[in-house]
């Protein structure tokens, strides 16, 4: 009997080696739509006139090998003291410290959270035009107005919109030939009765205000900006690689090879069909996702950033497939201190499990989507967007 139980044992052994070499010997090749998807023909032949730069989920760049996606940013941002002011602006897309955004003053874990954003904040301060920081989840899993008020104090020049734990609208940047408009979409999935939740406005008067402002801007191209995707390929969306099934404690940390294989189907399943409130699946999360897109397609011009999900992926709707007027795309940056599995299809043109951020860049009244992997400091994905 003790033989059969150490042979057994050994089996298992085994088992998770070969499954932990597989894994870790895995290229993660992004996936393309199709060859013409990579990189887009139209290449820059010009300087930019303008560069957006938008990273998401950066808050553990502090304690993670996610430093690598700061320090690559911080080397593409034009330094200061030798360009015009008005040449990038820089928006951080929430979740920027890890784990539950910032605490009081008084918290036992407030000086480990200062650190957490730090790397994000000293990128910030190298950028000319505007620094802007949004808030995601996990700063809703504390006051996010005290993320907003540190950030303040070591800048004030740096913006944390929408200000005041309000939804927005709020339009942080208006070009003659683009505009930029900042939602806060965790307000919406947020409980309203929280105490933190002290913006009391109806869904109602948030989805009008949005269309109105939609509609203000509608005669120029709309980059519009919340932390959460309408759609997505990665774990927010439903989608795990197999072994998730096998070792689910991975999705916590990438070195948590302990075979649960039926526990692991169970909680994969669970989040793919029911989720939690930051899940694509859960009623709440589906609601907004259902309403934005149809929202979006109303209006033509409009491309809609998002974090949130850990990796890197572009879509394109089309009114075949939603319910929408004229087709959209979408980008999730969300990939600026971690990285997690990522699917195909799904209306996406690119994936990518990589550590990176997006750039929109502008020449005269053209608008390029450039996606940078920043663990090899090289350009996956450009796409002509306007």
């Amino acid at each position: 009997m003790y033989q059969y139980f150490n042979h057994k044992t050994n089996c298992i052994v085994t088992f998770c080696l070969i499954a932990v070499c597989f894994f870790s010997c895995q290229t993660n090749r992004p996936y393309y739509a199709n060859k013409q998807a990579k990189i887009d023909s139209l290449d820059l032949q010009k300087t930019p006139d303008f560069n957006l730069f938008l990273i998401g989920d950066a808050g553990a760049a502090e304690k993670t090998k996610g430093g690598t996606a700061i320090n690559y940013l911080g080397k593409l941002i034009p330094d200061k003291s030798i360009n015009p002011p008005k040449s990038c602006a820089l928006i951080f897309l929430g979740d920027n410290v890890y784990p539950k955004g910032m605490p009081k003053p008084t918290h036992e874990k407030r000086n480990e959270a200062e650190n957490a954003l730090k790397p994000s904040l000293e990128v910030a301060k190298k950028c000319f035009g505007k620094r802007i920081f949004i808030p995601g989840n996990h700063e809703w899993y504390n006051d996010p107005q005290d993320e907003a008020d540190y950030i303040f104090s070591q800048d004030s020049t740096i913006e944390f919109l929408p200000a005041n734990n309000c939804p927005g609208p709020v339009v942080p940047i208006k070009a003659k030939n683009f505009s930029v408009i900042i939602i806060d979409s965790q307000w919406f999935l947020q409980n309203q009765k929280s105490n933190i939740n002290t913006c009391k406005q109806s869904d109602s008067i948030f989805w009008k205000n949005l269309a109105d402002t939609l509609q203000t801007y509608q005669n120029k191209p709309i980059i519009l900006i919340g932390h959460h995707p309408l759609i997505s390929n990665g774990h927010h969306g439903g989608y795990y690689h197999w072994l998730d099934h096998i070792f689910p404690i991975r999705q916590i940390t990438p070195y948590g090879f302990i075979p649960l294989p039926v526990i692991g189907t169970i909680m994969c399943l669970t989040r793919k069909w029911i989720g939690h409130n930051t899940d694509l699946s859960n009623a709440r999360y589906r609601e907004f996702s259902k309403k934005m897109i149809h929202l979006i397609g109303t209006f033509p011009n409009i491309h809609y950033v998002s974090g949130h999900d850990h990796n890197l992926q572009f879509h394109h709707l089309l009114p075949k497939n939603f319910d929408i007027q004229h087709p959209f795309s979408h980008t999730v940056s969300g990939s600026g201190s971690k990285s997690s599995y990522v699917g195909k299809r799904n209306h996406a043109l690119f994936t990518a499990q990589r550590r990176g951020f997006a750039v929109i860049s502008v020449i005269a009244d053209t608008f390029f989507m450039t996606i940078y992997d920043a663990e090899n400091e090289c350009i996956l994905f450009r796409r002509l967007l306007f």
